[in-house]
């Protein structure tokens, strides 16, 4: 039997207002889980899910444009700038869910991502969860765009399209 693992993370985009032809800053998260508000009221946890479950997800964060995210506490990719950037109340940032399925040799072979490129927050991110927290992030998403692809390890590209 196969050990199907997934992997996910959130990338934020943000284009400086002082200078908008500038490079934008981009903020990386490890997310453990993921679910939208609205529709199924499910929490899809990334331990113990499968595909067909993140699909579905992802078609609700479509359809209720809405995501909330389950931001895993890491030493390596701190919250603090999460946190600024939604007390600064900057609107229409680009981010990207992407849930990485990854197979028994742990290579990545397909990916989910769900993609809005006019974001903001619909609240100030909180702690949840055990020492260390993590962080409960929900986005309001005002054009969600779904892909899936697959990994093609001999060009090392990902082939994406969208659903």
């Amino acid at each position: 039997m196969s050990n199907i693992t997934y992997g996910a993370s959130l990338l934020i985009i943000v284009r400086s207002e002082a200078n908008p032809k500038g490079r934008p800053e981009e903020l990386r998260f490890p997310v453990g889980s993921f679910q939208v508000s609205g529709g199924a009221h499910r929490k899809i946890e990334l331990a113990s899910t499968n595909e067909g479950k993140i699909a579905s997800e992802f078609e609700q964060a479509r359809t209720y444009k809405n995501v909330i995210l389950y931001i895993k506490p890491d030493v390596n990719y701190p919250t603090a700038g999460l946190v600024n950037l939604s007390k600064s109340g900057k609107q229409d940032f680009s981010m990207s869910l992407t849930v990485t399925v990854h197979d028994d040799s742990g290579k990545p072979v397909r990916r989910y991502d769900l993609q809005s490129s006019a974001s903001s927050f619909a609240e100030t991110p909180a702690p949840v969860g055990n020492t260390p927290p993590g962080l409960k992030t929900k986005l309001i998403l005002s054009s969600p765009r779904v892909y899936h692809g697959r990994r093609d390890e001999q060009q090392g590209i990902d082939w994406m399209e969208e659903v």
